[in-house]
């Protein structure tokens, strides 16, 4: 304990105006720097977090596309199409008479193949399907995500799985 008396420490024998408040220029930049450091080890991670997240996002809106194509179908006891549009990268769901029921816009980094590649177009009759289909989704950065699968049997049974097939 300090008692001060006439800007003098009785105990430590230090004026006042030498006992320093704050931080020193060295203490300021070594903290940056190790800031910088840890900010540097986290960016990658945080990229391919970033990416799997993208990637599961569009999983999982193709999977719900599906799905509602399906219910549709019953619904309406009819034809309803599922197209995949590569431009814009997009399905549309409409009926019959191309008359569309709705939209789902996919993330634009996100990569889609089809197998197989010829069916741009998915039809569902009551709810039946006449072959599998199955979309890989990979991200358009270079990280390691992990690519999902999203699969459309011959009755219509939709599974969002992670892809076993190799990487993107």
């Amino acid at each position: 304990m300090c008692i001060v008396v006439e800007s003098q420490c009785l105990k430590c024998q230090k004026s006042v105006k030498s006992l320093q408040l704050g931080f020193t220029l060295i203490e300021l930049m070594v903290t940056i720097a190790v800031m910088g450091i840890i900010a540097s080890l986290a960016t990658p991670s945080l990229n391919r977090q970033l990416a799997n997240q993208r990637v599961n996002d569009s999983a999982s809106k193709i999977a719900n596309a599906l799905k509602e194509a399906k219910t549709e179908s019953f619904l309406r006891k009819g034809e309803i199409k599922v197209t995949y549009n590569t431009i814009d990268n997009s399905l549309i769901i409409a009926d019959a008479k191309n008359s569309e029921i709705s939209k789902y816009t996919l993330n634009k980094r996100s990569q889609i193949t089809m197998t197989p590649s010829t069916p741009v177009v998915i039809t569902f009759n009551q709810g039946r399907r006449a072959n599998e289909v199955i979309f890989k989704i990979c991200d358009s950065a270079a990280y390691d995500e992990t690519p999902r699968e999203v699969k459309v049997d011959a009755i219509a049974n939709v599974n969002v799985n992670v892809s076993t097939t190799g990487t993107c």
